[in-house]
């Protein structure tokens, strides 16, 4: 029987393979949506990365247990949006890890900084139809969509006679979560009240 060759061969045509194999493995993982990202910040980012990004979020308890929420105003900071002057910054975590960012701006602002167009020109096309819960709905009320599996983007350019726009960023796994703690509290809240009475 012929030998096939040398040891030293036959270790690095492994060494191929392993590496063919790592390659494919960091191809499948960079197709894999990521989070969207505000700023420097992205959603599931920890508490303490987005506090040390925004020195004047200061968090608080909110509704639900483990989470917390920051909110600044115009009058606390000078911050921007795609160049835009912002009205107010609300961020939301559960666990510690920032899972909601809301931005509010005041309509004739958005569309002077055409804020529509920079989220197009970083997202892409909005979606007619949003998943929620494996369901496809028609969003209402003018709101635009985006969704790429792991987190959603809304934009509304205004809010009925306010003169307000807002674009929301969600971590959709862990929002769809807190959102039903939420409904559970105030369910339980409510039964609460008819026990009292």
């Amino acid at each position: 029987m012929k030998h096939l060759g040398s040891p030293s061969l036959a270790v690095a045509m492994i060494g191929v393979a392993l590496s063919c194999t790592q390659v494919q493995r960091q191809a499948n993982q960079s197709e894999q949506p990521q989070p969207y990202t505000i700023q420097r910040d992205v959603l599931g980012e920890s508490l303490e990365s987005f506090v040390a990004n925004n020195p004047n979020c200061k968090p608080k308890a909110d509704v639900v247990e483990n989470s917390q929420m920051c909110a600044a105003s115009r009058l606390a900071t000078s911050t921007t949006y795609a160049g835009m002057p912002i009205m107010g910054k609300l961020a939301k975590f559960y666990q510690g890890r920032l899972y909601e960012v809301a931005i509010h701006a005041s309509t004739s602002d958005c569309r002077e900084f055409g804020l529509f167009s920079s989220l197009k020109q970083k997202f892409g096309e909005p979606k007619d139809t949003e998943r929620i819960d494996g369901k496809e709905i028609t969003p209402v009320g003018g709101f635009k969509i985006w969704q790429n599996g792991v987190s959603t983007l809304t934009y509304l350019e205004s809010l009925d006679t306010l003169d307000l726009c807002a674009a929301t960023f969600q971590l959709d796994a862990v929002y769809s979560k807190v959102h039903k703690l939420e409904e559970e509290k105030k369910a339980e809240e409510k039964e609460q009240r008819k026990r009292d009475m």
